[in-house]
């Protein structure tokens, strides 16, 4: 059983497959990650965990034979980055190597434009916090060095591919300034953001992200290719957006996160275009991620408590 569960991310796949994936305890204070599959209707079930004292933080899927979850790995005291491959039947698990001498390396955000063409981003701590970004080119993970001139020392939030060689990285610098950076084959530092979040975008005109104003609030964001506009501005902290995701068409964008943070009940937040939905009020719950595809949309959290539930969402796109 499990007092405590985490769903973080998830990705659709098919009409009828999609994934989520995210973290657990059980009673006898055990951890490890945790996948859950859906293949149609209003029922989830749990077909893997990526390993003990592990922890997923995002997946992408390519078809009802690929899927890749990355996160990290304890190992002998050390966070190590992790990656769970579907490859149609099983879940299998590669503990990359991290950099020499670095420490609590994690995977944080994935995203590819094929099966063949998958980037994990994520960060190591060595005298500093520090980017790292790996490519899977179809049969080996390679890591992919991003100029230092660009980033002496950065967070990494936001991953988005949009073709190959075509990839766009959200982060944050040491110094707390937002960071956007573009590789199609060669790095370019982009307009900064007005904040640093996770990435959703159809085009390299028509980005979005999400994440916090220095004034406050949590609020969107759009790039056209040259600069950024805020979608909305709240100016309030009574809510924080943690998932992103493209509508049925490139000009709809669906955010979630949690509202009520400044006093009340704590509630899931669901939001189109910046306008919040009216959805089921679920009291003390949180919406990490979302994802959409073939008409539909899953959003995905957890309950926390005794026991904690993961918590999934599902509404037509």
């Amino acid at each position: 059983s499990q007092p405590w569960a985490s769903t973080r991310t998830r990705a659709v796949a098919t009409p009828k497959l999609a994934w989520a994936v995210g973290f657990y305890e059980n009673t006898k204070g055990v951890s490890g990650s945790l996948i859950e599959k859906w293949t149609g209707g209003s029922s989830w079930s749990v077909v893997g965990t990526g390993g003990k004292n592990a922890q997923l933080y995002d997946v992408a899927a390519f078809g009802v034979n690929s899927a890749f979850a990355v996160g990290f790995i304890l190992v002998s005291g050390v966070d190590e980055p992790l990656v769970s491959r579907w490859n149609g039947s099983t879940w299998s698990r590669t503990i990359l190597p991290a950099p020499a001498g670095a420490s609590n390396t994690t995977l944080s955000t994935v995203s590819g434009s094929s099966a063949s063409d998958v980037w994990a981003f994520g960060n190591y701590e060595l005298h500093g916090v520090h980017l790292l970004l790996e490519h899977w080119n179809g049969t080996a993970w390679s890591k992919v060095t991003i100029p230092t001139s660009m980033h002496p020392t950065a967070e990494a939030l936001g991953l988005l591919s949009l073709g190959v060689n075509d990839l766009w990285l959200a982060g944050e610098s040491g110094t707390n300034i937002a960071r956007f950076w573009h590789y199609t084959g060669s790095w370019s530092l982009e307009a900064t953001p007005p904040m640093s979040g996770k990435l959703a975008g159809s085009s390299d005109t028509s980005i979005w992200t999400i994440g916090p104003q220095s004034s406050g609030g949590t609020s969107l964001a759009h790039f056209t290719g040259s600069s950024w506009a805020l979608v909305d501005s709240n100016g309030s902290d009574n809510f924080l957006v943690q998932g992103i995701a493209l509508g049925a068409s490139a000009s709809t964008v669906w955010t979630v996160g949690t509202s009520g943070l400044t006093g009340g009940s704590q509630n899931i937040y669901i939001a189109k275009n910046g306008v919040t939905e009216s959805v089921p009020t679920i009291s003390d719950g949180d919406l990490f991620g979302i994802a959409t595809g073939f008409g539909l949309a899953f959003a995905v959290g957890e309950v926390p408590g005794a026991p904690g539930e993961p918590v999934v969402v599902a509404s037509c796109d």
